[in-house]
């Protein structure tokens, strides 16, 4: 399912990893919006 887009977390996941992704995912968002993607 390629279009299908996942998150996996589970206890082997550091404090680390989860900050990583969150960071990803809050620079993925500010480029969107940056861009005219979508207007929040």
């Amino acid at each position: 399912m390629p279009k299908l887009h996942t998150l996996m977390l589970n206890d082997a996941h550091s404090q680390e990893d989860l900050e990583t992704v969150i960071q990803a995912f809050d620079n993925s968002l500010y480029e969107m919006v940056k861009d005219g993607f979508f207007v929040l």
